[in-house]
């Protein structure tokens, strides 16, 4: 045999060798894991996992906003009802309520007055005086308060009375005609001018002619 295909033999023969040596370290060395692609994934997923969780609190916080809201309004609700309630009872009870200082209202003068006529025509009255009032003020007063007729003459401090209920002067004789008692006493001066106090008894009296 040639040189030359010795050596094409024997470099042959140390290829074989060669490929097998790999095939060998091949299979027995374990392949290096993807860490980097096992990574990507990781960062990739845990966003999500927190995107989920925040937007189940947002809806949570969302959900619970307009209850929290709207709780207010019922207390305000209430609150004007009790308030409504507070102020319809204090109204209620207002008129009840006596007042603590009342009010004294002055009483005033009071006279006893009467008329006695000839026959069987008899008034007796109280009746309430103002200030300065004559015997003639009375009498008209209670003249009016029992609708009877008084008949005068002349007008202020010289007014004479001739006739009450229609009994006048002159009609049971010359002399007869009306007179004024004031606490017992006939004065002197005329009704128009006789000035009556609290607690006077004034008495019209008609006299006969004996």
């Amino acid at each position: 045999m040639d040189k030359t295909k010795k050596y094409t033999i024997v470099f042959v023969v140390i290829c074989f060798i060669i490929i097998g040596v790999v095939g060998i370290y091949r299979t027995t060395t374990p392949l290096p894991k993807e860490k980097p692609v096992a990574e990507k994934t990781e960062t990739v997923e845990t966003p999500q996992k927190e995107d989920t969780l925040t937007t189940k609190e947002d809806k949570k916080e969302t959900e619970d906003k307009p209850k929290k809201e709207k709780q207010p309004e019922t207390t305000k609700k209430e609150k004007k009802q009790t308030t409504n309630t507070t102020t319809n009872q204090t109204t209620q009870q207002t008129p009840q309520e006596k007042p603590k200082y009342e009010e004294v209202k002055p009483q005033k003068d009071k006279v006893q007055v009467s008329i006695q006529g000839a026959d069987v025509f008899t008034i007796n009255q109280t009746i309430e005086i103002e200030k300065d009032q004559s015997v003639y003020d009375v009498l008209k007063s209670l003249a009016t308060m029992k609708k009877i007729d008084v008949n005068t003459n002349g007008f202020g401090p010289a007014i004479y009375v001739r006739g009450i209920n229609g009994l006048n002067e002159f009609d049971q004789g010359p002399q007869s005609g009306w007179k004024y008692k004031v606490n017992g006493t006939f004065p002197s001066a005329s009704a128009g001018t006789y000035k009556v106090n609290n607690g006077d008894t004034v008495e019209w009296i008609y006299i006969v002619n004996e």
